[in-house]
């Protein structure tokens, strides 16, 4: 039994965390020091770019401890900017001052013979201005950090840069931290009177190496040892993403029955990561936000308004094709140009009956809709103040047009999950 006085075991939980890791975080020391030696010279915006999931937040915020996050925002319109960058900081827009006023009156007459004075005070309340209040506070905090700020609109982003490079120009500058995956295509950026006021920071690929390296020191905090084979078969899965790891160290862990440190080395036995992924998913705890994939899935209309067709003998409609085709066809480790798809959706299936597969202009609507719907699922996670990158994007004119997977989860939860029975249990699919 352990007493009191003795100390606390090292819980599984707090090593295995999609928060700021503490005991498994990996040093990427390159990185870290450009991204530092940038930020001390206070004299540009730092824009820290890198794929969904790939550690942005978790290197600013190791890095940079003090400063306040905030996030983009995807329907906030130019006149609700900055009071409702006020709101997320908790900054008052309202302010007090105290006037007084006296007067002096007094007697030359009787025993009591003395000058008196009598104030009254006026006290007045009135609002300021939120653009100041808000830079005032990024003035005095030191600087301020701003997640996904590619959500802002195209207007939105530009005034805050402009305010931002004005800011630079003083003697008490700040450090702005622009998190995004966009880096340098992020169109606001590019504009020319910020040339040379923006300093670019692009995070890596992580590595096999690195990857491994989150397992390794995980499991060492829990005096745990895997070999390093398995341990590169496990993480090989992950999309290259150690938000990923670190869930997929949770679940080795929780199949194991490990819930903290354990008194001896124990080895871990890693086989099969492809069914500890299916089990994890299927447990619900490395699924992500399944209802919200789901949805994807199904589409934004009835399913009495789409044409049935039939893909490897099962049934479902256009958007159950393009979700197939992911899972069957596609790495979603880069972006799928469109008529690639295109080409297998139309070679593997039918529409119901026999009749032509789907047309070109068909997917492309479908498409659209998927970005409209991953766009609906930002803007309800941000209502609660969530951050959440887009699921899915589709972007690009004529010939260009591509489809991008960039949530890791739904990479994991396209290939892994049995989302084809969770289609049929909503009456999609027969």
């Amino acid at each position: 039994m352990r007493m009191p006085w003795q100390t606390k075991p090292v819980k599984m939980t707090d090593v295995f965390t999609i928060g700021v890791p503490h005991r498994n975080y990996v040093q990427r020391p390159e990185l870290e020091k450009r991204l530092i030696h940038e930020a001390e010279r206070k004299d540009a915006i730092v824009c820290v770019s890198g794929p969904s999931k790939a550690g942005k937040s978790v290197l600013v915020k190791k890095i940079l401890p003090k400063l306040k996050i905030i996030g983009g925002q995807i329907d906030l319109s130019m006149a609700d900017l900055w009071p409702h960058l006020c709101r997320r900081l908790g900054i008052s827009l309202s302010s007090k001052n105290t006037s007084s006023q006296s007067s002096a009156f007094g007697t030359n007459t009787g025993p009591l013979s003395a000058n008196m004075r009598a104030s009254s005070a006026t006290e007045k309340q009135f609002d300021l201005d939120p653009k100041s209040a808000f830079l005032n506070y990024v003035r005095e905090t030191g600087g301020i950090i701003i997640d996904d700020f590619h959500y802002f609109s195209r207007d939105a982003q530009a005034a805050l840069l402009q305010a931002f490079k004005e800011m630079l120009l003083e003697a008490n500058v700040v450090i702005v931290i622009i998190i995004t995956h966009y880096g340098q295509d992020q169109p606001a950026l590019a504009e020319r009177d910020l040339t040379g006021r923006v300093k670019y920071v692009r995070l890596p690929d992580w590595s096999m190496q690195e990857l491994v390296e989150i397992l390794k020191e995980g499991f060492a905090a829990l005096n745990l040892r895997a070999a390093p084979e398995e341990s590169e078969a496990l993480v090989s899965i992950a999309f290259g993403s150690p938000l990923i790891v670190q869930e997929l160290g949770s679940s080795a862990c929780r199949r194991a029955d490990v819930q903290e440190r354990v008194r001896k080395p124990t080895d871990m036995t890693l086989s099969k990561p492809e069914q500890l992924i299916k089990d994890a998913i299927k447990e619900g705890t490395i699924a992500g936000d399944a209802p919200t994939f789901l949805k994807l899935i199904v589409g934004r209309n009835p399913t009495r308004e789409r044409t049935p067709y039939v893909i490897d003998g099962q049934r479902g409609d256009v958007y159950f094709l393009i979700f197939y085709a992911l899972k069957q066809a596609f790495p979603l480790t880069t972006g799928i140009p469109f008529e690639d798809l295109v080409k297998w959706i139309r070679d593997h299936a039918t529409a119901d009956g026999g009749e032509k597969p789907p047309q070109g202009a068909q997917i492309d609507s479908a498409l659209k809709g998927l970005r409209k719907t991953s766009e609906e699922i930002v803007e309800e996670a941000q209502k609660n103040n969530k951050s959440r990158e887009l699921p899915i994007e589709y972007e690009g004119a004529e010939g260009t047009r591509t489809l991008i997977v960039n949530d890791p989860f739904l990479k994991i939860f396209v290939k892994y999950a049995n989302w084809e029975e969770g289609y049929r249990q909503l009456g999609r699919a027969k």
